[in-house]
């Protein structure tokens, strides 16, 4: 009688202790709460809230089709002005940023100014200004080059900045079937002559276009 006692208690034991360790993993597997509204506020409605997480598809399949190419298809023709709206996202999140971002072309520059933001074309064939970069084959065969600039004096969170500019750039890109590589290897001393940089320095190239074969 007192055996069976004792094994009763200790199964009683065994049980409740695997369901506090099913409650705990349960409740750290559960989803975080819905905040009132996306940026922590309330009033946003529920059609904002499933909207953002619908978005997360996209990203999630840009994470997967990102990759790094430095090889490009001038099919279709991309223009500057198509990349206006994808740099001004990209920048949105940006405050007090001091990041430049001159974007070339075979026949036309623009020049972006991440906070405030500003984007303004230029009739300067950017291909000539990549030649006298002395830049490899790959850039020269990019139908779109960007190059990212901050002040001499650049900070830690320009860096920073930077990343998060490279990273938002990419996966649009990727999202719409275009290729990018971030490089960091060049010669600074002749960017900054051919686009006649003052207290800047230049901190990546990013070219891109459409991939072979791509969308």
């Amino acid at each position: 009688m007192d055996g069976h006692k004792e094994l009763s208690l200790t199964h009683r034991l065994t049980v409740g202790i695997l369901l506090a360790v099913v409650t705990l993993v349960v409740l750290d597997n559960s989803p975080p709460p819905r905040p009132n509204s996306l940026d922590g506020k309330s009033g946003a409605s529920e059609q904002e809230y499933c909207g953002s997480v619908s978005d997360l598809k996209t990203l999630s399949d840009a994470l997967w089709q990102r990759r790094s190419s430095r090889k490009f298809s001038f099919t279709p023709k991309l223009e500057l002005v198509d990349l206006a709206p994808l740099l001004k996202l990209a920048t949105a999140s940006l405050l007090d940023c001091q990041l430049r971002i001159f974007a070339l072309s075979s026949k036309e520059m623009a020049i972006v100014n991440a906070s405030p933001y500003s984007f303004e074309q230029k009739a300067i064939a950017g291909s000539e200004l990549l030649k006298s970069f002395g830049a490899p084959g790959f850039l020269l065969d990019a139908p779109i080059v960007l190059v990212v600039t901050a002040p001499s004096k650049q900070s830690q969170r320009q860096h920073f900045q930077s990343g998060q500019l490279l990273q938002s750039l990419s996966l649009q890109f990727a999202e719409k079937g275009w290729g990018s590589c971030i490089v960091a290897g060049f010669n600074e001393l002749a960017i900054k002559k051919a686009l006649i940089l003052q207290d800047e320095r230049v901190l990546y190239l990013l070219p891109m276009g459409p991939m072979p074969g791509g969308k």
